[in-house]
């Protein structure tokens, strides 16, 4: 989770070149314990159980007007976090620990398509979407964007498909049903595509 606004914004800096402006827009909150961003003395698993002190943190997407075409930095949190019980799955490492590091606050109308009309823009335009990493909190509003060029570093790409697959697990959730496919080291799509649901962590039954 990164960012810091917790409103949106349209136009907050007016660019020039092929950057005409960029602008922020807010997806809702997430929370995490303390330890979490400061660090602790105490045992990951305790605080990560038993901890009570939370920091709150905004959910934020950029959205980059340029010259060829809307452009957006990360694409926020799936809200089925906060409605669906079986968003992380049950019964594993991977659930359970999700489910007691992270607490979401995401309104019915803190989706990326209802946050980006707000802003006087249209889900349907996006271009591109670039992601700083693949966190569940960076990837979950791709599924609104189907005909978008997805771009990522080649290093977190990788880093994705590592066991335990817990960042592969969190893409699934926008990439499921949707076909899109990632570029990787920031180039175009059609140059090096990677079908994202090739990979058994991506696939529904992964």
């Amino acid at each position: 989770m990164t960012g810091n606004a917790t409103f949106s914004e349209k136009a907050s800096h007016e660019g020039v070149g092929s950057i005409r402006s960029v602008s922020v827009i807010n997806m809702g909150t997430g929370e995490v314990h303390r330890e979490h961003i400061h660090g602790s003395r105490k045992p990951a698993l305790w605080w990560i159980f038993f901890g009570r002190r939370w920091v709150t943190i905004p959910i934020n997407v950029y959205v980059i007007e340029h010259s060829d075409g809307l452009v957006l930095f990360d694409t926020g949190q799936n809200r089925a976090v906060v409605t669906d019980p079986d968003f992380w799955p049950k019964g594993g490492v991977t659930g359970t620990f999700m489910r007691h590091l992270f607490r979401f606050h995401i309104a019915p109308d803190d989706s990326l398509t209802g946050q980006l009309e707000k802003a006087g823009y249209s889900a349907g335009d996006v271009r591109k979407a670039v992601f700083s990493h693949l966190h569940s909190d960076h990837v979950g509003g791709i599924r609104e964007i189907p005909q978008a060029e997805l771009l990522v570093s080649n290093e977190e790409w990788e880093n994705m498909l590592r066991p335990p697959c817990r960042t592969a697990y969190d893409i699934s959730q926008g990439y499921r049903n949707t076909g899109c496919k990632m570029g990787t080291d920031f180039l175009p799509a059609d140059r090096r595509p990677v079908d994202c649901t090739v990979h058994p962590c991506l696939r529904p039954d992964g």
